[in-house]
């Protein structure tokens, strides 16, 4: 069971979503965007943030950016339009995942599963997973290189684990996707290239001397620097 924050300004649609999830043994709270959703999560402390781009008042995105500066908080978003900006928008502020209007609830209630069970079931990860010089710790979602570290979003750290699991080979879009989302049918294409695009940012960001290949028509490896 996990304390559920879905911020959505048309009543009927939120209450779907709640119903949906409450169905499914979750804590719901209903927000309809109006006021302040940084702070309900500063004062409720939710375990994931449900976060529709297209509020009434200030955009989706403004908030899902503030909330991310302050917390590791899992966060998807949901908007009724389709186009590319909007997810790429959304994943390079902080974004785990996203889901476009109109949606099958079963897919929805998908991708709020797999993304709780992607932020907080890393007990079976060992402490510690490396590569060369790179340092990546599971639990706190941080990796360690010699400029720094970074902290990664749910997403991110899944996908490295799977590619330090790995090292040396390539993991198929495919078996990414099964591993984080349940199967690809339950995400959009662009969302584990947005996802695997910023992890490089961040890597790139700590200094350490690997990277992540991109196998055409397959998938991924990350590889240490020749």
């Amino acid at each position: 069971m996990a304390k559920i924050l879905v911020v959505e300004d048309d009543g009927i649609i939120r209450t779907q979503m709640a119903a949906a999830l409450q169905a499914h043994g979750h804590v719901v709270i209903e927000h309809d965007g109006s006021q302040d959703p940084a702070a309900l999560c500063q004062a409720e402390v939710p375990d994931l943030l449900v976060m529709d781009i297209g509020l009434s008042r200030k955009n989706g995105l403004y908030w899902c950016e503030l909330i991310r500066r302050r917390s590791k908080l899992p966060i998807l978003i949901v908007s009724a339009r389709r186009e590319d900006v909007d997810l790429i928008t959304g994943m390079a502020v902080g974004a785990d995942d996203y889901l476009a209007k109109p949606f099958a609830l079963s897919v929805f209630v998908a991708k709020v599963q797999a993304l709780l069970r992607r932020t907080y079931d890393y007990n079976t990860e060992p402490a510690q997973l490396t590569l060369g010089n790179l340092f990546f710790y599971p639990e706190e979602m941080r990796a360690l290189g010699p400029l720094g570290q970074v902290d990664l979003s749910a997403t991110e750290g899944a996908i490295l684990a799977q590619l330090l699991r790995a090292a040396g080979g390539f993991v198929s879009r495919e078996g990414l996707a099964l591993n984080l989302w349940e199967g690809a049918h339950f995400i959009d294409d662009n969302t584990l290239s947005v996802n695997v695009s910023r992890l490089r940012k961040k890597l790139e960001g700590t200094g350490a001397s690997v990277m992540i290949q991109t196998k055409k028509g397959y998938g991924y490896g990350i590889m240490e620097k020749n």
